[in-house]
């Protein structure tokens, strides 16, 4: 009996002083907030510390504590706890979105768009959605600038040799002798042997930004880009190791021809796979069958899983791929409003087209876009006016793991130890546990 009573007590006893923490890291909590709301930062991040001692699983007392770094300037400090705020909380956009200019504010650019982009992508505010997906081009722009500026001011110095042999740059496709209705296709045709060839492990594709950008600094014609010639150049430029060009015409039995050029950037040797033709329809499946060309003659054998995912077509509707291979010319010319008309047009043809609808999200709101954007001062009492009037629906932790793990955290991992206190500021990359569920709840 008194065995059973002794346990009792002590269980009552642990609930108790468990309450009592809660109730004390609670009562820290909301003191921050006064003391933020009085701009008085230095204060609240005293108490905002001692509450996530308290409440390491609460994301609220995480957001906070981020902002109040934010606003004095501790932009390391800060992202270490936004990122903890949204691990707890995934479906919080404010708090993805001042993740983003915490990143933005140490110059972690490149970690600031794959933010911003994860946020896009998960049910956006629309009142924001079209600011931040100017803020991901801009910031995407300005990177590729320095790179591509930074590797042609040091082309002497690249070594072709050297360049990994898994990297592959679809330049693009010449169209000639179609009609001008269907010239596009040529450009939706690069467009998905490059998504073709990326779904294989083995190959790492060039982005096509990349080859934009690169082909306006050195002013070249759609002529010129794919011309045999000048491919091991742009190859070496673009980090490939193989580049893949080609031609979309009328043969002479008057139907739709495919052929492509490989050239070996190192050697600067050029191999030509088998064409590939069909009547217009059969578009897709010549497609296919030029893509199955082309791997075997870069000695590729793919596997009977990866065919599986070769095979698949973005849609079968060729009104809806036209009008999608329209949308990318007219965004590589950065005529966005065009782009996303046409895209909107695909998805009408073909609900079910999944890169039409990337696309078309990819452009939204990008009409009047010059080239600046607003400043991070600027942008941060929309943000928080934005969320505030239309809060974005409620979802678990699950959320968090869907959004690609854009925030680098190990989820599974749920046991907390001293070595990964989330209360200790990394000096290096690392991973942060978190105790607790994944459900938000906030105190």
């Amino acid at each position: 009996m008194r065995i059973g009573l002794l346990t009792k007590l002590i269980r009552i006893s642990l609930t108790f002083a468990i309450l009592l923490l809660a109730g004390c890291g609670a009562n820290l909590y909301h003191k921050g907030r006064v003391a933020f709301e009085a701009k008085e930062y230095d204060e609240a991040i005293r108490l905002l510390e001692m509450a996530s001692a308290k409440q390491p699983d609460k994301a609220a007392v995480w957001k906070q504590l981020g902002f109040a770094y934010y606003e004095v300037d501790q932009y390391e400090k800060s992202a270490h706890a936004l990122r903890q705020a949204s691990l707890l909380d995934a479906s919080d956009g404010e708090t993805v979105l001042f993740l983003g200019m915490s990143l933005e504010a140490q110059g972690a650019n490149t970690e600031a768009v794959r933010v911003y982009s994860a946020y896009l992508d998960n049910d956006p505010d629309p009142g924001l959605a079209p600011r931040i997906n100017k803020r991901v081009r801009y910031l995407t722009d300005q990177r590729l600038q320095e790179e591509v500026r930074a590797i042609i001011s040091n082309e002497g110095q690249i070594d072709a040799s050297k360049l990994p042999l898994n990297t592959v740059g679809i330049l693009g496709f010449s169209v000639t002798g179609l009609d001008p209705q269907y010239e596009p296709l040529g450009r939706g045709l690069s467009e998905m042997l490059a998504t073709d060839i990326a779904k294989i492990e083995s190959f790492t594709v060039v982005e096509r930004l990349r080859l934009n950008e690169l082909v306006r600094e050195l002013k070249l014609s759609e002529s010129e880009l794919v011309d045999r010639e000048r491919a091991p150049r742009v190859g070496k430029l673009l980090g490939a190791s193989t580049v893949i060009s080609g031609d979309l015409s009328r043969n002479q039995e008057k139907k739709l021809a495919a052929s492509a050029t490989i050239v070996n950037t190192p050697k600067g040797l050029a191999s030509y796979p088998d064409e590939a033709a069909g009547d217009l329809e059969q578009f897709f499946a010549m497609e296919k069958k030029l893509l199955y060309n082309i791997l075997n003659e870069m000695g590729y054998a793919p596997s009977e899983d990866e065919r599986e995912r070769l095979d698949s077509v973005p849609t079968t509707s060729l009104l809806a791929f036209l009008a999608y291979s329209r949308g990318l010319e007219y965004a590589d010319e950065g005529k966005y409003n065009l782009a996303e008309a046409e895209f909107e047009a695909a998805v009408k043809e073909d609900p079910q087209f999944g890169a039409a609808a990337s696309a078309q999200r990819s452009v939204e709101g990008l009409g009047d876009y010059t080239g600046t954007i607003e400043s991070r001062s600027e942008l941060k009492p929309l943000i928080s006016r934005h969320t505030a009037e239309a809060p974005p629906p409620r979802q678990t932790g699950a959320g968090l793991r869907d959004t690609r793990g854009f925030l680098g955290f190990n989820t599974r991992e749920t046991v907390l130890e001293r070595r990964d206190d989330p209360r200790v500021f990394p000096s290096v990359k690392g991973k942060v546990i978190v105790i607790g569920t994944f459900e938000p709840d906030r105190p």
